[in-house]
Protein backbone atom coordinates (compact mmCIF):
# COMPACT_ATOMS: atom_id res chain seq x y z
CA UNK A 1 0.00 0.00 0.00
CA UNK A 2 1.39 3.38 -0.96
CA UNK A 3 1.11 6.18 1.57
CA UNK A 4 -0.12 9.47 0.24
CA UNK A 5 1.40 12.68 1.58
CA UNK A 6 -1.92 13.67 3.21
CA UNK A 7 -2.29 10.35 5.02
CA UNK A 8 1.30 10.53 6.21
CA UNK A 9 0.82 14.09 7.49
CA UNK A 10 -2.45 13.12 9.17
CA UNK A 11 -0.72 10.23 10.92
CA UNK A 12 2.15 12.47 12.10
CA UNK A 13 -0.37 15.01 13.34
CA UNK A 14 -2.25 12.40 15.36
CA UNK A 15 0.97 11.04 16.83
CA UNK A 16 2.07 14.57 17.81
CA UNK A 17 -1.34 15.27 19.37
CA UNK A 18 -1.17 12.05 21.37
CA UNK A 19 2.38 12.84 22.50
CA UNK A 20 1.36 16.35 23.60
CA UNK A 21 -1.65 14.97 25.48
CA UNK A 22 0.56 12.41 27.24
CA UNK A 23 3.11 15.09 28.09
CA UNK A 24 0.41 17.39 29.43
CA UNK A 25 -1.00 14.60 31.60
CA UNK A 26 2.48 13.71 32.90
CA UNK A 27 3.19 17.34 33.80
CA UNK A 28 -0.20 17.61 35.51
CA UNK A 29 0.46 14.51 37.59
CA UNK A 30 4.00 15.61 38.42
CA UNK A 31 2.71 19.00 39.57
CA UNK A 32 0.14 17.25 41.77
CA UNK A 33 2.82 15.03 43.27
CA UNK A 34 5.09 18.04 43.73
CA UNK A 35 2.34 19.91 45.57
CA UNK A 36 1.58 16.89 47.75
CA UNK A 37 5.25 16.45 48.59
CA UNK A 38 5.56 20.16 49.43
CA UNK A 39 2.59 19.83 51.81
CA UNK A 40 4.14 16.79 53.50
CA UNK A 41 7.47 18.61 53.92
CA UNK A 42 5.66 21.64 55.34
CA UNK A 43 3.93 19.37 57.87
CA UNK A 44 7.27 17.91 58.94
CA UNK A 45 8.68 21.43 59.22
CA UNK A 46 5.76 22.42 61.45
CA UNK A 47 6.45 19.39 63.66
CA UNK A 48 10.10 20.41 64.02
CA UNK A 49 9.02 23.98 64.82
CA UNK A 50 6.69 22.68 67.53
CA UNK A 51 9.49 20.47 68.81
CA UNK A 52 11.85 23.42 69.05
CA UNK A 53 9.35 25.22 71.30
CA UNK A 54 9.42 22.28 73.72
CA UNK A 55 13.04 23.03 74.62
CA UNK A 56 14.39 26.04 76.42
CA UNK A 57 14.93 28.89 73.99
CA UNK A 58 18.73 28.96 73.61
CA UNK A 59 19.54 25.26 73.94
CA UNK A 60 21.36 23.35 71.23
CA UNK A 61 18.32 21.14 70.73
CA UNK A 62 15.96 24.10 70.23
CA UNK A 63 18.34 25.69 67.74
CA UNK A 64 18.78 22.42 65.82
CA UNK A 65 15.03 21.82 65.60
CA UNK A 66 14.45 25.43 64.53
CA UNK A 67 17.15 25.19 61.85
CA UNK A 68 15.65 21.94 60.53
CA UNK A 69 12.21 23.54 60.49
CA UNK A 70 13.47 26.60 58.60
CA UNK A 71 15.37 24.46 56.11
CA UNK A 72 12.39 22.22 55.42
CA UNK A 73 10.06 25.22 55.08
CA UNK A 74 12.44 26.71 52.50
CA UNK A 75 12.50 23.43 50.61
CA UNK A 76 8.71 23.31 50.63
CA UNK A 77 8.46 26.88 49.30
CA UNK A 78 11.02 26.11 46.62
CA UNK A 79 9.02 23.07 45.50
CA UNK A 80 5.83 25.12 45.29
CA UNK A 81 7.42 28.11 43.51
CA UNK A 82 9.53 26.36 40.88
CA UNK A 83 8.21 24.62 37.81
CA UNK A 84 9.17 21.06 37.04
CA UNK A 85 11.44 22.16 34.19
CA UNK A 86 13.25 24.65 36.49
CA UNK A 87 13.87 21.93 39.04
CA UNK A 88 15.18 19.56 36.36
CA UNK A 89 17.44 22.30 34.98
CA UNK A 90 18.82 22.85 38.49
CA UNK A 91 19.38 19.14 38.94
CA UNK A 92 21.16 18.92 35.57
CA UNK A 93 23.39 21.87 36.47
CA UNK A 94 24.24 20.29 39.82
CA UNK A 95 25.06 16.96 38.14
CA UNK A 96 27.36 18.68 35.62
CA UNK A 97 29.15 20.76 38.28
CA UNK A 98 29.36 18.00 40.94
CA UNK A 99 29.30 14.60 39.23
CA UNK A 100 30.72 12.68 42.20
CA UNK A 101 28.21 14.20 44.62
CA UNK A 102 25.37 13.56 42.17
CA UNK A 103 26.33 9.89 41.70
CA UNK A 104 26.84 9.49 45.45
CA UNK A 105 23.42 11.00 46.09
CA UNK A 106 21.83 8.73 43.52
CA UNK A 107 23.45 5.69 45.13
CA UNK A 108 22.32 6.82 48.59
CA UNK A 109 18.80 7.40 47.31
CA UNK A 110 18.74 3.96 45.69
CA UNK A 111 20.01 2.35 48.88
CA UNK A 112 17.36 4.15 50.94
CA UNK A 113 14.64 3.11 48.50
CA UNK A 114 15.76 -0.53 48.62
CA UNK A 115 15.85 -0.48 52.43
CA UNK A 116 12.35 0.99 52.46
CA UNK A 117 11.14 -1.71 50.07
CA UNK A 118 12.68 -4.45 52.21
CA UNK A 119 11.24 -2.94 55.39
CA UNK A 120 7.77 -2.75 53.87
CA UNK A 121 7.83 -6.52 53.51
CA UNK A 122 6.59 -6.75 49.94
CA UNK A 123 8.59 -7.91 47.00
CA UNK A 124 7.63 -7.01 43.44
CA UNK A 125 9.55 -10.04 42.18
CA UNK A 126 7.21 -12.56 43.77
CA UNK A 127 4.11 -10.76 42.52
CA UNK A 128 2.33 -11.19 45.85
CA UNK A 129 1.66 -7.89 47.60
CA UNK A 130 0.14 -9.61 50.63
CA UNK A 131 3.02 -11.96 51.43
CA UNK A 132 3.77 -10.09 54.66
CA UNK A 133 0.14 -10.50 55.83
CA UNK A 134 0.22 -14.30 55.73
CA UNK A 135 0.98 -16.21 58.93
CA UNK A 136 4.22 -18.10 59.06
CA UNK A 137 3.79 -21.82 58.52
CA UNK A 138 5.90 -24.53 60.02
CA UNK A 139 8.07 -26.32 57.52
CA UNK A 140 8.44 -30.09 57.83
CA UNK A 141 11.84 -31.33 58.86
CA UNK A 142 13.68 -34.15 57.15
CA UNK A 143 13.79 -36.28 60.30
CA UNK A 144 11.32 -36.28 63.17
CA UNK A 145 12.53 -34.90 66.49
CA UNK A 146 14.28 -37.43 68.73
CA UNK A 147 13.79 -37.84 72.49
CA UNK A 148 16.43 -36.46 74.82
CA UNK A 149 18.26 -39.80 75.07
CA UNK A 150 18.98 -39.78 71.36
CA UNK A 151 17.42 -43.15 70.57
CA UNK A 152 13.86 -43.29 69.34
CA UNK A 153 11.33 -44.44 71.85
CA UNK A 154 9.97 -47.90 70.98
CA UNK A 155 6.51 -48.78 72.19
CA UNK A 156 5.71 -52.43 72.54
CA UNK A 157 2.50 -54.19 73.23
CA UNK A 158 2.42 -55.95 76.48
CA UNK A 159 1.08 -59.40 76.30
CA UNK A 160 -2.08 -59.83 78.24
CA UNK A 161 -2.80 -63.17 79.82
Amino acid sequence: MVETPNTDNDMKGRVNEAAEAAKSEAVKRADGAKSSLASEIEGIAAAFAAGSREFERDTVEAKAFKQLSDSLSGTSRSLRDKSLSEMLDGLNAFARNNPAAFIGGAVALGFAASRFAVASGSSPADGDDTAHDKPATARPTATPPQPAGGAPEVKTREATS
